[in-house]
Formats: structure tokens, sequence, C-alpha cells
């Protein structure tokens, strides 16, 4: 399954007793910085966005490959069924699917994403997935990059995706979670 969020910085209000700090060029700091108090910039999911392949193998389908059954599988994992890729199905195909019902929802435009995050452990190919997701979704400007990772994948790129917004670097971050397990056990 893709779950994509938008993320983008609520709306930031700027209250500090010391009053407004000048910018410095060059990447410097004010002599005082680390003594400063630090606002946190709040953020947000805005708009989420889900695909999954036609494609269902109950437990009774794989009952007929190997020794099991439907009440040894449910008892044992929960799971009744799975979606899996079908052959000349890919996961970028899912996950730009996702990521445009995200950008609607969310009434951003795919020109205003500022990163493409994608957490999987099993991309399209060896070099990932984010690259090809940000040019189908038609995210421009956008730098993109894969955080390999299973299933704690999507809450790591959900911090990321948060930190590089606290950090000033992004405004609105596109976190795409997903996989295709299946096609790499059979």
């Amino acid at each position: 399954m893709q779950v994509s969020q938008i993320w983008r910085p609520a709306a930031r209000q700027h209250h500090r007793a010391q009053g407004n700090r000048s910018r410095v060029a060059c990447g410097a700091l004010p002599a005082d910085y680390h003594a400063a108090p630090k606002m946190m910039v709040p953020c947000r999911i805005v708009g989420v966005g889900s695909a999954a392949p036609a494609h269902v193998i109950t437990n009774d389908d794989l009952a007929k490959l190997v020794d099991t059954n439907d009440e040894w599988i449910t008892s044992r994992t929960g799971i009744k069924r799975r979606h899996v890729l079908s052959k000349g199905e890919t996961l970028s195909e899912l996950a730009t699917a996702a990521s445009k019902k995200a950008l609607e929802m969310a009434g951003v435009a795919a020109a205003d994403i500022d990163i493409v995050l994608f957490s999987t452990s099993s991309p399209d190919d060896l070099f990932g997935s984010a690259c090809t997701v940000q040019a189908a979704v038609g995210c421009t400007k956008a730098v993109a990059f894969d955080l390999t990772a299973a299933c704690s994948g999507f809450v790591l790129g959900l911090v990321t995706g948060v930190q590089y917004i606290r950090a000033g670097t992004a405004k609105n971050v596109l976190v795409i979670g997903g996989g295709a397990p299946a096609r790499l056990v059979g």
C-alpha cells in the first residue's frame, strides 16, 4: 500500500523577547544564537493519498501452494489477504497515484513541493524510486531521495520531513511510504 502525505509548516507567529534578528550572510550565526530561545516551527499533515495493487492473494490461494490453511495464517498473523504487484506493475506507479491524491487533498501544486521522500525497502531498481515519482508527479523544483527502511520507514520519512521543515530548508515535503516485498521472495 502506498501512503503519501504533504507536510508544510503551520502558520507561524514570531514573538521573541529580543525582537527581530537580522540575517547574517554566509551561514554565520549571531553571537547569541545558542543562548537565545528557539521557536519550534509547527508542522501538520495537509493531505493524504493511498493506492494498492488490484491483484489480491488470499490465504486460500496460499494454501494451494504450501501446506497451510486460512485458519492457521489468520490465527497467527491476522492477515486474510494481501495486495501484490502484477507483472508489469511498479511501486513507482502506485506511489505516483497516491502522491497525486495527497497533493489534490492538500491543495498544493506539484511545483510547490520542495522535497520528495520515498521510504521503501523494495524500490523498483537498485538506485531507488523517488526520482521516478518526482518526475511522474511533476515536482520540478524538488530534491528527491529514498530512505531504505521497511516497517518503520514511513515514520522515519515523516520525522525526516519534519526536520527539513523545522530547519527552514523546506516548506512542502511529500512523504511516501510503500513496499512490494512479495516480489523479493517469489
